[in-house]
């Protein structure tokens, strides 16, 4: 999970979910097994799992789940359970998860290197002003805002009503 070059006993944050293990598995599962110790971008040959599904950029949660398949890969069980001994799979994903969630500067930092690292993009080159704004994420958050403002309005009506 860490970078150990970047190990600071007071700051047990710097390095960590950057460990070269890691990023080798990530690679290996997203981009390619020939990719997990090459330069970062992908390589020509059969579409890796990131290609086909369009993936240009790291999220916490594929960094989770790369952390959980190292952990598997590293462990002594013959077959895939969610409970070793008392580790347990599920509440380990949602841990890493959990470390994106709780410093948004931190999150920040981590999922840039991981993208120049992984896709090979510099993360000062944000979408120009030019491209596309209808991103999924854009649509959620239009959506949700619709939402919100139906259960608004919903709820002035039945608060008139009464």
């Amino acid at each position: 999970m860490y970078d150990q070059n970047m190990y600071d006993r007071d700051s047990l944050d710097s390095g960590l979910c950057r460990g070269p293990l890691l990023l080798s598995v990530f690679r290996a599962i997203f981009t390619g097994p020939r990719t997990a110790t090459a330069d970062p971008g992908m390589l020509p040959g059969k579409a890796p799992i990131a290609k086909k599904n369009q993936m240009t950029t790291v999220t916490p949660r594929h960094i989770a789940y790369a952390a959980v398949m190292t952990r598997y890969g590293l462990s002594s069980q013959s077959s895939w359970t969610d409970r070793d001994g008392r580790f347990k799979v599920p509440r380990f994903f949602l841990k890493v998860i959990g470390l994106f969630e709780s410093d948004v500067e931190w999150a920040k930092e981590t999922l840039d290197w991981w993208n120049a690292e992984v896709f090979a993009t510099d993360p000062s080159e944000g979408p120009s002003d030019d491209e596309d704004d209808e991103t999924a994420g854009s649509l959620i958050e239009a959506q949700r805002e619709q939402r919100r403002r139906r259960a608004q309005e919903q709820a002035r009506a039945s608060a008139a009503e009464q």
